[in-house]
């Protein structure tokens, strides 16, 4: 029995450590997947984190749309696309039309705000609105906002709110017979030059200056002068020029004087640019296929006032009148500006004794007219103590002109009243023609500065326009450049701009410096006189791009020391093998033994 037990005890002991050591493996093994599981997780949180922090940065979604060319009392289908070319997904997302110009309304089953839904990244979705343009809407340019509301995120970040707004605009253009842009530009007629009035027997010369604006000569130009009935014409009436070069300037002269019998009153005197070729429908030529352009009449007036002699009294044993003093306006200017409305101005007018051998005196003068013009520091009347025979006096006085006063030519009347050198008083009327233009006023606000993107995206710059006179603004275009690469169109045509109305214009552009966008808005107009005008909106302005954020280095997981699993082998093969020698010995010695006794 003893030997038994010393013989199994030591592998016993042996099975017994090898037992505890792969017991301790195991445990190690179980540590090691828990480990394992706890760093997979926080791996998991800190990408989610790092993940919506770039979405933070790349949510973006742009609205696009090309609408057609749209005319009056009519019904169209316009349609929105929802881009979502950012780096998130949005949902519950609506469309709203922010505002609707005048003269465009939605169909009354159509509402301003629809749904969009979910937008995923790198998909679109549209929105379409049912519209009706008026039958009064004039052609022109107008504005239509959308607002884009959604959210986007995840349940980890309880969702964030997004929106965006874009301004589109909708040409409206109604059917003509002829457009601006087949036409010339309309003559010039200026200065206009002569005596304000003239008596019986006396001749009036009329000058007048035309000028042709337009880029090209014109061929066939009829110059017209139509004076009313009781004004006669005693030369050319009608001038033809066969060929009237680009910017050239001409001036005409006629001679007018009063017909028999003609009543005293101011006659006006018509003068008319034309085309001298006979009127035709627009064609297109076999060469270029273009059409025709053709010039629109453009006319001017001015009067002058005849006095006409009184009818002779048999009864009466009076002197006729062609022995009384005559006093009549020689000659007046007005300054060498154009008169505009809410503004002053110097009037300055001579005055002659047109008698040859009568004196005048005790002269009264006064002014009056529609209420266009009001004297400033100063009454409408002045005296003058005496004229003799063929002398010439001079008055100044400066007049202002009322706000609200259309383009056009207003007369003064001038009252006079004097004696002659037999203390007979005498009472006359006169008549002079002020010109009066209204000012061209384009209002152009400053460039709005652009918010700060993330490096390489594109950016916008925009402005607003108004047109705060009282005329007529024409032929706008405004055109965008600098040092960028534009996205889409750089230019935009407006077209007219009528009194008191607005528009925009806006631009996405790209800056080849990523930190400041730099260039000019420049637009281009015409006035009523047909003179073109430039103005430059130049814009400079210093960026901070956003930089997505980098990761933290205490963010990211610990690599964990990992356990020696061979040594732990090693250290039991070790063992199992000390223990095998111990039993060999014991074997051996035992042998030994067995052979003493024997002997």
């Amino acid at each position: 029995m003893n030997l038994h037990k010393i013989k199994f005890k030591p592998i016993l002991v042996a099975m017994l450590m090898i037992f505890n050591l792969f017991s301790i493996a195991y445990a190690d093994g179980e540590d090691i997947s828990d480990i394992n599981n706890w760093e997979k997780k926080q791996r998991q949180e800190e990408e989610e984190k790092r993940q919506q922090l770039s979405r933070d940065y790349n949510v973006g979604v742009t609205l696009e749309a090309s609408f057609p060319t749209l005319s009056k009392d009519k019904n169209y289908d316009i349609s929105i696309v929802v881009n979502n070319n950012g780096g998130v997904n949005i949902e519950k997302a609506t469309m709203k039309i922010s505002s609707l110009p005048e003269g465009i309304s939605l169909k009354s089953e159509s509402s301003l705000t629809q749904d969009v839904g979910v937008v995923n990244v790198g998909h679109k979705s549209q929105v379409t609105y049912n519209i009706v343009t008026s039958n009064s809407i004039k052609d022109g340019t107008y504005p239509i906002t959308f607002e884009l509301k959604a959210k986007y995120g995840t349940q980890y970040d309880n969702y964030k709110d997004y929106s965006t707004t874009k301004t589109f605009y909708i040409k409206i253009k109604n059917d003509k017979v002829a457009t601006d842009n087949t036409n010339y530009k309309p003559f010039i007629i200026s200065d206009v030059s002569h005596v304000a009035s003239i008596n019986e027997g006396e001749v009036a010369d009329l000058s007048f200056k035309i000028t042709n604006p337009n880029s090209e000569a014109i061929d066939s130009v009829k110059i017209t002068v139509e004076p009313e009935e009781g004004l006669v014409n005693s030369t050319q009436a009608i001038f033809i020029e066969n060929n009237f070069s680009a910017g050239a300037s001409k001036t005409y002269t006629v001679k007018l004087f009063g017909k028999d019998k003609a009543q005293k009153k101011n006659y006006s005197v018509k003068m008319t640019v034309e085309s001298a070729l006979p009127p035709s429908s627009t064609q297109n030529t076999s060469d270029d296929d273009k059409k025709t352009k053709s010039l629109p009449s453009s006319s001017q007036y001015t009067g002058i006032f005849y006095n006409a002699p009184k009818e002779k009294d048999p009864s009466s044993d009076k002197d006729s009148t062609k022995n009384k003093p005559m006093i009549m306006v020689q000659n007046y200017t007005y300054g060498n500006q154009e008169v505009l409305p809410n503004s002053k101005f110097p009037l300055t007018m001579t005055f002659i004794n047109t008698s040859s051998n009568k004196a005048m005196t005790n002269i009264k003068i006064s002014l009056s007219d529609d209420g266009t013009f009001t004297p400033v520091n100063s009454s409408n009347s002045f005296f003058i103590g005496k004229l003799s025979p063929k002398e010439s006096a001079s008055r100044n006085l400066v007049l202002s002109v009322k706000p609200d006063a259309e383009t056009k030519t207003y007369p003064l009347n001038i009252d006079y009243i004097y004696q002659d050198e037999s203390g007979n008083e005498i009472t006359a009327k006169d008549t002079i023609s002020i010109p009066v233009m209204q000012k061209t006023l384009l209002q152009i606000d400053e460039i709005t500065k652009p918010q700060d993107v993330m490096i390489g995206e594109p950016v916008t710059v925009s402005t607003s326009f108004y047109n705060l006179g009282k005329t007529k603004i024409s032929n706008i275009k405004v055109v965008g450049s600098g040092d960028f690469e534009v996205s889409g169109e750089p230019s935009y045509f407006v077209g007219s701009l009528e009194a008191g109305k607005s528009d925009s214009f806006s631009l996405t552009v790209t800056p080849k410096d990523e930190k400041k966008v730099t260039g000019t808005f420049t637009f281009t107009y015409e006035t009523l006189d047909g003179q073109t005008h430039t103005v430059e909106k130049p814009f400079d302005f210093e960026m901070s791009p956003i930089e997505l954020p980098p990761m933290d280095d205490e963010m990211m997981p610990k690599e964990q020391p990992k356990k020696n699993y061979v040594a732990y082998i090693i250290g039991g093969i070790a063992i199992i093998a000390v223990v095998a020698v111990i039993i060999k010995k014991k074997k051996n010695k035992k042998k030994m033994q067995e052979l003493d006794l024997d002997e």
